[in-house]
């Protein structure tokens, strides 16, 4: 279940924010539970061409029955800087996250990239970009059975992280014609 409420995002010449609480649980034949609950918040606003977008993102999940001894709770702090000046748009940003795996003894901070680039001086035709983030992976049963449907019963993993960068170029002729041609490169920590 989720409840959300706030703003869209869509015009920014005045503050907008948003905030989303979520719950989840999950069963499966085996005696696996887990509950899932999150919560994040977002205000953003632009000044002219300059402008901030800044997010809080709480996410976790606990072990119930069998998994009592398994867990994860992350936090992650989203500040970014916004540039929009005609055919060019900028967002910048450094992602701090912690993240701790209760039965496994881990605990992780990351700082996360966070790049986006786009230059539309062809309307639409030919847009470069550059992008660059990173995230969390979810090492819950409920997330690797999404996966894998035929994971053993119980199973789970401590949380890594994914860090992302993409170059490329994509574009839309013709009304029925999209293509996009891109470079990317991931880097996947704390894989189990």
């Amino acid at each position: 279940g989720t409840v959300s409420f706030g703003d869209d995002f869509a015009e920014l010449s005045e503050l907008n924010f948003g905030v989303s609480l979520n719950t989840a649980y999950s069963y499966d034949l085996h005696g696996s539970e887990m509950v899932n609950l999150g919560a994040n918040a977002r205000v953003a606003q632009m000044f002219g061409k300059h402008g901030f977008d800044v997010g809080v993102d709480y996410d976790s999940y606990y072990g119930v029955a069998k998994l009592t001894d398994r867990g994860n709770q992350s936090v992650i702090i989203r500040p970014r800087y916004m540039f929009r000046a005609g055919i060019v748009r900028v967002a910048a940003g450094a992602d701090y996250g912690y993240r701790s795996s209760k039965g496994f003894d881990i605990a992780h901070s990351y700082l996360f990239p966070h790049l986006d680039i786009v230059v539309d001086a062809f309307k639409g035709y030919v847009i470069p970009y550059a992008q660059a983030s990173g995230d969390f992976i979810d090492g819950s049963f409920e997330a690797l059975s999404r996966e894998n449907p035929y994971i053993a019963a119980g199973v789970t993993a401590p949380t890594g992280a994914r860090i992302s960068t993409e170059f490329g170029v994509s574009g839309s002729a013709m009304q029925c014609l999209s293509y996009k041609a891109y470079f990317n490169y991931t880097h996947l920590d704390n894989m189990h």
